[in-house]
């Protein structure tokens, strides 16, 4: 009995001992979790400031675009007006030009 006794000691012990480590190596992983955690945290966090970055950019380029548009349609329109007075100036002018012709004669 004593013998049988011991035994169960002997195996209570080793169990024992094999939940001591399987604890440890669970607080192992644990940690080891928490911190691959903490690194997908920090590449998503990085990742999305890319993201927000180059939205950003996306946004500001369209903008310039935008920007840029408008100024060529500006751009068109005082050419037009430019055309239209150098057109009436040039009528003006002949008018005058005929107006000293006929004066002159």
């Amino acid at each position: 009995a004593e013998e049988r006794a011991r035994s169960a000691e002997d195996k209570f012990r080793d169990k024992k001992q094999e939940l001591a480590v399987m604890a440890m190596n669970a607080d192992d992983l644990t940690e080891q979790m928490s911190k691959l955690l903490i690194d997908k945290e920090r590449e998503l966090k990085a990742a999305q400031e890319c993201g927000e970055s180059a939205t950003n950019e996306a946004q500001r380029r369209e903008a310039e675009l935008l920007k840029q548009t408008r100024l060529t349609e500006e751009l068109k329109q005082l050419n037009v007006q430019r055309e239209m007075q150098v057109h009436e100036y040039e009528q003006r002018y002949a008018e005058k030009q005929r107006e000293v012709e006929e004066a002159e004669e």
